[in-house]
C-alpha cells in the first residue's frame, strides 16, 4: 500500500471519528497561542505518518488490524484529551485498550455482516460520499475541514482526491454495511435500551467465537 492510499484510509477513519464522537461542531478555528496555529492543524501535526504498514497491532480470524491504524486512533484520542480538538476542557482520552477494542468489534461487524450477505450498493455508496461532503463543506464545520486538509497535506494527499479515490468509496461502504448490521439488530419499536443490549450481546458472542491475537502493548 502506499503512502497516499493510507492517507486516504486514514482519513476516512479520523473524518469518521470525528463525526461519530460529535466533535466536528467543536473545533476551534483559532489557538491562544503565540504561533497563531489553528487547533485542527496542531492536532494534524501531532497524529503519526505512515510508517511500516506490514506491522499488525492485532489480527481478526486472520485479518489484520494495521499497527499504524491503531497508533494514528491512539494519537487522535490523546490529542483531544489535550484539547487541541475541542473548544473547552480537556475530555478524558479511552485507555489503548478500548480503542483497539473498538477497532476490533468494528471487523468483527463487518465480518459477520459479510456471512450474513449485507452488503452495500454503488448508489448506496455514491449517496452517503456526496453527503459526507456536503456535511464537511457546511460553513458550521468549516474548522473540521481545516484539520482534514491539513492531516492531507501531512500525508501527500490533495482534497479533492480524497473524495474520488476508490479506497476511499471502500471505507465508506465498510461503515454502511456496519451500520445495516447494526440496525438488522435493533427490533421494530423496540426501546434504545434493547437495541444496545442486544448489540452488546452478538458482540460477546462474537469475540467469544473469534481467533482475536493482541500483538502490541496496552499498558
Amino acid at each position: 500500500m502506499t503512502r497516499r492510499s493510507t492517507a486516504t484510509l486514514v482519513g476516512t477513519a479520523l473524518l469518521t471519528v470525528l463525526f461519530a464522537i460529535g466533535l466536528g461542531g467543536y473545533f476551534v478555528f483559532r489557538d491562544s497561542s503565540a504561533s497563531g496555529q489553528t487547533r485542527g492543524s496542531a492536532l494534524a501535526d501531532a497524529l503519526p505518518t505512515p510508517g511500516d504498514l506490514t506491522d499488525a497491532a492485532a489480527t481478526v480470524n486472520g485479518q489484520p488490524i494495521p499497527k499504524f491504524q491503531f497508533d494514528t486512533s491512539v494519537a487522535l484520542a490523546e490529542g483531544v484529551g489535550k484539547g487541541l480538538a475541542l473548544g473547552g476542557n480537556p475530555a478524558p482520552a479511552p485507555s489503548k485498550s478500548e480503542i483497539l477494542q473498538g477497532i476490533i468489534d468494528a471487523e468483527l461487524k463487518f465480518q459477520e455482516a459479510r456471512r450474513l450477505g449485507i452488503t452495500a450498493s454503488n448508489s448506496e455508496v455514491d449517496a452517503a460520499v456526496a453527503q459526507s461532503r456536503k456535511g464537511l463543506e457546511d460553513p458550521a464545520n468549516s474548522n473540521a475541514r481545516e484539520f482534514l486538509e491539513a492531516y492531507l497535506a501531512k500525508t501527500g494527499q490533495a482534497y479533492d482526491e480524497y473524495w474520488k479515490d476508490v479506497r476511499f468509496r471502500e471505507v465508506v461502504r465498510k461503515n454502511l454495511v456496519i451500520a445495516k448490521f447494526n440496525d438488522s439488530l435493533r427490533l421494530p419499536g423496540a426501546d434504545p435500551r434493547t437495541a444496545e443490549r442486544a448489540l452488546s450481546d452478538k458482540l460477546a458472542t462474537l469475540r467469544s467465537q473469534a481467533d482475536i491475537k493482541i500483538l502490541v502493548a496496552l499498558d
